[in-house]
């Protein structure tokens, strides 16, 4: 009788470990491709020094708008949806008009021929989640230099591009987009 109850307690063990060895078994998955979605940032027309936005600004605006468009890693927000632009980028912005749009960066600036006729730019880039200031530069070129518009701005004169100031966004606080599964 003992042989036949460790028999038969031997097998209730072997059993029970083959039923439960599939459940504490670990998965494994493996993604062979993905998607990195495009950051979606505000870039608002860049104003003169009385705040209302000038040519040369809307030209800045565009040119940069289409440049971190091209890349392929920011989805530039349409300027209809923007509620309040700050008027100057010295201007502390209320973030609360740009969190609704999705916005995870804010580019704010100001350009200005002034009376030298030298192009003074000005920018600032806001993170709008964390509520912080990213990065900022300055910088101004002579409008001779500028054979044709829309005008280039020589990098070397700014302390930071907007362009290459707009990346460090991707390098912020801000958390990463996720990387996506799709179907097709």
């Amino acid at each position: 009788m003992r042989v036949i109850k460790a028999k038969l307690f031997l097998l209730a063990v072997v059993l029970l470990s083959v039923l439960v060895a599939p459940v504490s078994a670990q998965q494994r998955i493996k993604i062979t491709e993905g998607q990195v979605a495009p950051t979606p940032i505000a870039i608002a027309e860049f104003t003169n020094l009385d705040g209302e936005v000038s040519d040369v600004g809307r030209q800045i605006s565009e040119i940069i708008s289409n440049d971190l468009l091209s890349s392929g890693l920011f989805e530039p927000i349409d300027s209809a949806a923007f509620i309040a632009p700050p008027k100057s980028p010295a201007i502390r912005p209320d973030f609360a008009n740009w969190a609704p749009l999705g916005a995870k960066g804010l580019l704010v600036g100001s350009a200005e021929i002034d009376a030298d006729g030298k192009l003074q730019v000005e920018f600032v880039l806001w993170d709008v989640i964390t509520e912080r200031n990213i990065t900022s530069g300055q910088g101004m070129q002579a409008r001779t230099a500028c054979a044709s518009w829309p005008i280039k701005l020589p990098i070397s004169s700014m302390k930071n591009s907007p362009a290459t100031a707009a990346i460090l966004i991707r390098k912020s606080s801000m958390s990463p987009n996720p990387v996506r599964r799709h179907a097709g």
